[in-house]
């Protein structure tokens, strides 16, 4: 399961591997991802959700892990988990 530095490295290895090629990651949502797509903007996009969007092809790269933030002081501050019911 990738850890939290899965695509820095993951960019790092391509571009050690791949010197020919200008990599630039930009951060958006996933609507303007595959827009970005579609109108050649960008060559390919990581979203984390599957569309039926006609003319993209999506392949599984990893599973994502969410994480609840709260500030400190909050009570649920330093909870290990937190239920739904909690929140």
């Amino acid at each position: 399961v990738p850890g939290e530095h899965f695509l820095p490295a993951l960019l790092a290895a391509f571009g050690q591997a791949h010197p020919q090629v200008s990599v630039r990651a930009t951060v958006s949502d996933s609507d303007a991802v595959m827009a970005q797509v579609q109108q050649g903007e960008a060559h390919l996009g990581l979203v984390g959700r599957k569309t039926d969007t006609p003319g993209l092809s999506f392949q599984h790269l990893a599973n994502d892990r969410m994480v609840f933030a709260v500030p400190p002081g909050h009570p649920l501050a330093g909870e290990k988990a937190v239920t739904a019911e909690q929140i």
